[in-house]
């Protein structure tokens, strides 16, 4: 009776102890992963803080620059020995730009016609 006592004791302990273990495997997995999900987002962040701070550098650096001018082509006239067909619906299209671009603060210059005609 004690062998069996001492064996049925044995097999407690066993058993215990790999469950000991098991309960401890999953802790440590579950840390791990969790350690794992913290360590993504924080790299999702520094990377997206990263990919800001440069799009404020690029805003920055533009708008230090006097970039509210443009200058609109159409409406060419390339002469009458030209091949290149002429582009009367390009004035339309120059002059509705050209009211987009005021309207937000830009000073416009248009160039058409004969003011297109390169000079040598």
């Amino acid at each position: 009776m004690k062998s069996l006592t001492l064996a049925l004791c044995l097999l407690i302990c066993l058993l215990a102890r790999a469950q000991l273990l098991k309960n401890l495997k999953e802790k440590v997995e579950s840390k791990a992963k969790s350690r794992l999900e913290s360590k993504k987002q924080e790299a999702k962040t520094k990377a997206r803080h990263a990919v800001l701070d440069e799009l404020d550098q690029l805003k920055a650096e533009f708008d230090s620059t006097d970039f509210d001018y443009a200058v609109l082509i159409g409406n060419p006239e390339f002469g009458n020995n030209s091949r290149i067909e002429k582009l009367p619906a390009t004035k339309k299209e120059v002059e509705s730009i050209s009211v987009l671009f005021k309207g937000a603060g830009y000073h416009i210059s248009i160039l058409s016609k004969k003011r297109l005609l390169k000079k040598t």
